[in-house]
């Protein structure tokens, strides 16, 4: 049985990420958003280049892109474009805690990511997980607080 430890989609070669954050910007500036270009650069760049990608728009536009997408397009384009900008250990983090936040636990999603991570990654997504957790019960105290406040 093999056993794949890399992606797919391999690093791309020229690669400028200032050159491809402009592309995105120019798609997504003005009137309607080209999904073709948007789909061209984040599809054929691995997850490292989409950070730098990411980065570079922040830099020259003072903006999220990840935000960013997330007005320009929606349903599964969307999801899939917020996916692909999330760095592996936080997908995985994310990933668990869908598994796990509703009414009978995904037991095939935690296995399949826990059985396939190393010890070091298995750490690393507990501190991202840790670190999911306490922005949602933040909020979520934060919310509640507010409801009291005002009773």
């Amino acid at each position: 049985m093999a056993t794949h430890t890399q992606g797919t989609v391999v690093p791309s070669k020229p690669f400028s990420a200032e050159k491809l954050a402009q592309q995105l910007h120019e798609a997504m500036d003005g009137l309607g958003t080209e999904e073709k270009p948007i789909i061209d650069v984040m599809a054929s760049h691995d997850n490292k280049q989409r950070q730098e990608i990411a980065l570079s728009y922040k830099t020259q536009f003072g903006k999220d892109l990840r935000a960013e997408l997330k007005c320009e397009t929606s349903g599964n384009f969307e999801n899939l474009l917020v996916a692909l900008l999330e760095t592996p250990i936080n997908y995985d983090a994310k990933s668990i805690n869908d598994a796990i936040k509703f009414v009978g636990t995904d037991e095939g999603a935690l296995i399949e990511i826990l059985s396939s991570r190393s010890k070091v990654q298995i750490k690393s997504i507990k501190a991202a997980y840790k670190t999911r957790i306490k922005l949602i019960l933040n909020l979520a105290l934060a919310i509640v607080l507010k409801l009291f406040q005002d009773v």
